[in-house]
């Protein structure tokens, strides 16, 4: 633990656990299912006017910046400068490649930073060490209450209600504003020793090192029978964050842990990644207290733009984000994260090209359809991150976005595997539409929204998906094919397909 040099107040977090405990009992109101324009468009607002002032900011310190400028400039453009800049002189350096420079500074390798990155990492660890201190408390009440304890313990991994806004509030300040490094910790500096940030070997960024040792220790955690083997897990992710780096890693590292949290109901551990991903600068929205009648949020409601640095590194983390959603019901957040699919511009086209491509289903255009002005041009998903977003609507209720989100595979694709996110073309994409999975998609929805005109429009589709696969189409889909046949009463097609398969 001493290796991790974190920044943990053991004696307040366990005047802290108490309240943990006690907020379990009082936060299992319903989550709301429902997104209200007004106040979303009022949120908008407001959020305007605080970029606009940022705006004003950032011109004053462009101005600023151009007078520094002109003050350089005018130095420089001093004759003796320059010759003296110039001069003939014995420099002394003789190293010829990045190696020797290595040794010729100091015998090693150079260091690197990336402070949003460093940062994230150590907000989420000292949150993540900060839930596993909580619970081995936890076990020790579950051996002296053993039914109790331990039920409480399986709540606490599995619910988002054990967070405590101010105990973030805290972490994120001071983390995210980099201000646990101007001064060593009162209790646990002396025996710390100086503090020793994330460091990284090289400026380049790559994924590959740490993810092969984060999926080690998720391969370990399922392997293992432990009761407390997720506190492990914890404690070798926090290991991993914070030691030394080859590369500086990226926000897939986010979106794997993110996903990989989900899968395994560790729900707790993934609210942690997903709290720490925001930027210092959103601390006024993040940090706010929720608005009375959002029970079980921990922040309030959150905008597009709380996502935009992340979607502008990575556009397929915009899947894990809205997964994330779903077990917590917070339809409000996965419509604004739509708002990055373009979907009022799918809209507007839907109304203007016709073709049998496009999807059909008995629900109508949604009230609100989100768009956004963000820069992403050029960005793209991939099918995988599409389908996996259409499933979360599915899984989360919001059927009525499926058409828009199938209709933008066949109008914004870039080709058969990626689709931009801001499509300039107006041409519909070329090749095959249809495979297996998104056939499975849209059966799936059909059947959970009752919603038989779909199925109809989907039919001449999977007929020539069989004529053209004869005897290849996986087992799963004859299943779904059958399956809806039946659930909707359609006996001659399904006596057809019984036949075929």
């Amino acid at each position: 633990m001493r290796s991790l040099h974190l920044r943990l107040k053991l004696p307040r977090l366990r005047s802290h656990l108490a309240t943990f405990i006690q907020a379990r009992h009082f936060q299992k109101q319903q989550r709301p299912a429902t997104y209200d324009a007004a106040k979303a468009q009022e949120r908008r607002l407001k959020r305007s006017r605080r970029r606009l002032k940022e705006y004003e900011t950032a011109v004053a310190m462009a101005q600023q910046y151009r007078q520094h400028q002109a003050n350089v400039i005018e130095i420089l453009q001093s004759k003796e400068n320059i010759a003296a800049m110039f001069a003939e002189h014995d420099s002394g350096c003789t190293v010829a490649s990045y190696e020797e420079l290595c040794g010729e500074v100091g015998g090693g390798r150079f260091l690197y930073n990336d402070m949003e990155v460093r940062n994230t990492m150590m907000l989420m660890s000292n949150m993540l060490l900060e839930a596993v201190v909580i619970e081995m408390q936890l076990s020790r009440q579950a051996s002296q209450s053993q039914h109790q304890g331990q039920s409480l313990m399986h709540e606490f991994k599995k619910s988002d209600d054990f967070f405590s806004l101010q105990q973030y509030r805290r972490n994120f300040y001071n983390f995210k504003s980099s201000q646990y490094l101007n001064y060593l910790d009162a209790e646990l500096g002396a025996e710390r020793g100086p503090e020793v940030p994330i460091r990284f070997l090289s400026p380049h960024r790559d994924d590959s090192e740490i993810l092969e040792r984060l999926k080690t220790a998720c391969r370990k955690y399922q392997d293992t029978e432990d009761e407390l083997r997720h506190l492990q897990l914890a404690r070798r992710i926090v290991g991993i964050l914070q030691s030394t780096h080859a590369h500086i890693p990226t926000v897939q590292v986010w979106s794997f842990l993110l996903d990989k949290f989900g899968q395994l109901g560790l729900f707790n551990y993934q609210q942690i990644v997903y709290l720490s991903l925001f930027q210092y600068k959103h601390q006024p929205s993040v940090l706010a207290q929720p608005p009375p009648g959002s029970a079980g949020s921990i922040t309030a409601q959150l905008m597009a733009d709380h996502f935009l640095h992340l979607v502008q590194q990575e556009p397929n983390i915009l899947s894990s984000l809205m997964a994330y959603q779903v077990p917590r019901k917070d339809q409000g957040t996965f419509v604004e994260l739509l708002s990055f699919l373009k979907l009022d511009k799918v809209a507007g086209e839907v109304m203007v090209i016709k073709s049998p491509l496009l999807s059909r289903s008995k629900h109508r255009l949604p009230r609100v359809i989100p768009g956004s002005d963000f820069d992403i041009t050029g960005l793209a998903i991939s099918r995988e991150c599409m389908y996996a977003i259409m499933k979360s609507a599915i899984d989360i209720g919001l059927f009525e976005y499926l058409d828009l989100l199938f209709d933008k595979i066949v109008l914004h694709s870039n080709d058969s595997q990626s689709i931009q996110l801001s499509y300039t073309g107006d041409t519909l994409v070329e090749g095959t539409i249809f495979d297996c999975e998104l056939f499975l998609i849209m059966l799936d929805a059909a059947q959970r929204s009752n919603d038989l005109g779909r199925v109809m429009w989907l039919l001449p589709f999977i007929d020539d998906f069989i004529a053209e696969h004869q005897g290849n189409v996986p087992q799963e889909l004859k299943s779904s094919i059958l399956e809806a046949c039946q659930v909707f009463q359609l006996e001659g097609k399904l006596n057809t397909y019984q036949n075929v398969f």
